[in-house]
């Protein structure tokens, strides 16, 4: 099963935790601003991308991730989940942890475990050098500090761990970039838009673009402009992603697609400033966008893509891991506190100031650490399965081993589980019975989880479930799924 999971970010909806695309829960979610601890004064709106599993098989699909999960979002662009919802999915552990402390790889970090995914680079154009153009519209109180974040973001210490090592064909690695220019649009933005994944359909938004590009408004495009644009609240943007729909700030808070103008094909960010009831945050949405624009900036490219999910990992595409973005949006869902808690999410990291999105390092991967970077304090640690994907049907049943692991000694973690669709919709009966023997571990600890199918597993996108490691404010995951062949 190939699910394809493109850049939009998901919107988590705080009132009622749900995710209306479980496939695209990235992107990716982000948890209410914190402008009293970061001092992002732009901390009422934003999103998380996650990106949607809509067209699958190929790069056209752009990431309306995320359904109401980023961004994220995801959660795919995106989207997309929230805390808490753990406990509807039928998931349990026994709080005697087995043998939790315990290292059988005799002191060795990490223990070992299962080999865990990779970004994999399909030769298409990377953004090597960004010039990020912030484009607002009259009247936008917030345009001095949208520009401040576009002009720094890319040259700073966050960068430099989200980039690190996404490399183009010929070796070329992604590298600072620089201000494009400041664009104030001089006409009131429409109330509607549209947008699509999809070379030749209808975009107003390209239309938009390519019309202020020809009156000289817009700076003239080149392989590394990245137009980025902040929406005012009153506008609404709809997505349509291969077959589905989605709309701003309902199932995305933003996302990356492309337009050609002339020779080049242009890529752009769209970021609407959604309700401050939704707890999205703008330089956390932005900041996703830019990221996953830089490593894989033609969506609509369908013979080639940049960094994208492996597509032989089930598992992690139908949790909306698809762009490097919605794989750590992701971890909103499932962090401490959970919607309606300030700071920064388990997802999200201060830098300079302003709150980004963490994003999934095959630099920090390769070396045994954190896929989402910058990483938090202290060592990594995980519990991943014997294997990601079973085949069972309705009353089957099965118990896999999971391993504990970490890059360093630290203390007992919590362990438990989640069936995905209690994102998606907390009051449905979960599809999977989830049951752990153990709550706690450690490097090297072995547990057992029982998954039992209760319900009607999804021919197409399987009932995926995620293995949730936490201790604190720290929280990491690893993904798997039932699928019936």
């Amino acid at each position: 099963m190939t699910i394809r999971l493109r850049t939009l970010l998901p919107v988590v909806l705080s009132s009622c935790a749900l995710v209306v695309s479980v496939a695209a829960c990235s992107s990716d979610p982000s948890s209410t601003s914190d402008g009293s601890s970061s001092g992002d004064p732009s901390s009422s709106s934003g999103g998380v991308d996650g990106g949607t599993s809509g067209a699958s098989g190929n790069n056209g699909s752009s990431g309306s991730s995320g359904a109401s999960g980023s961004s994220g979002t995801s959660g795919s662009s995106g989207s997309s989940g929230t805390s808490g919802t753990s406990g509807s999915s039928g998931s349990s552990g026994s709080s005697g942890s087995t043998d939790a402390g315990a290292d059988t790889a005799g002191g060795a970090y990490p223990a070992t475990h299962l080999a865990p995914a990779l970004m994999v680079y399909g030769n298409d154009r990377l953004l090597l050098a960004p010039k990020i153009v912030t484009v607002t519209f009259p009247n936008e109180a917030k345009a001095s500090t949208f520009e401040a974040f576009g002009d720094l973001i890319t040259t700073t210490h966050w960068w430099d761990e989200v980039a690190a090592g996404y490399c183009d064909k010929s070796n070329a690695c992604i590298g600072h970039g620089t201000n494009g220019g400041h664009v104030h649009v001089s006409t009131a933005a429409a109330k509607t838009y549209t947008d699509s994944t999809t070379p030749g359909d209808a975009s107003t938004i390209k239309d938009f673009i390519k019309a202020h590009v020809a009156d000289g408004s817009f700076p003239a495009p080149d392989d590394n402009t990245l137009y980025v644009i902040y929406f005012p609240t009153g506008s609404t943007i709809s997505m349509k992603n291969g077959t589905q729909n989605a709309s701003s700030c309902q199932q995305f808070g933003g996302y990356h697609n492309n337009v050609q103008i002339g020779s080049v094909q242009a890529a752009y960010a769209i970021i609407p400033q959604c309700s401050a009831l939704l707890g999205i945050n703008v330089t956390t949405a932005a900041s996703h966008e830019i990221i996953e624009a830089a490593t894989d900036p033609l969506v609509g490219d369908t013979t080639a893509n940049g960094y994208y999910m492996d597509q032989t990992r089930d598992a992690w595409l139908a949790v909306g891991a698809g762009e490097v973005g919605d794989v750590c949006a992701l971890l909103q869902a499932f962090g401490a506190g959970g919607l309606g808690s300030t700071g920064p999410g388990p997802h999200e990291y201060v830098e300079s100031g302003y709150t980004v999105s963490k994003s999934f390092s095959n630099k920090s991967v390769k070396e045994n650490h954190a896929p989402c970077v910058p990483a938090a304090a202290g060592p990594y640690f995980a519990v991943a399965p014997e294997v990601e994907k079973l085949v069972l049907q309705t009353g089957q049943s099965k118990t896999i081993e999971l391993t504990g692991f970490s890059d360093g000694p630290t203390s007992d973690w919590d362990v438990k589980v989640m069936d995905m669709g209690a994102l998606s919709n907390p009051f449905a009966q979960p599809v999977l019975g989830l049951t752990l023997d153990a709550a706690k571990a450690n490097n090297g600890t072995k547990l057992h989880l029982t998954v039992k199918v209760n319900g009607t597993v999804d021919a197409t996108n399987g009932a995926p479930y995620v293995i949730i490691a936490s201790s604190g404010n720290v929280v990491n995951y690893w993904p798997g799924i039932v699928e019936t062949k």
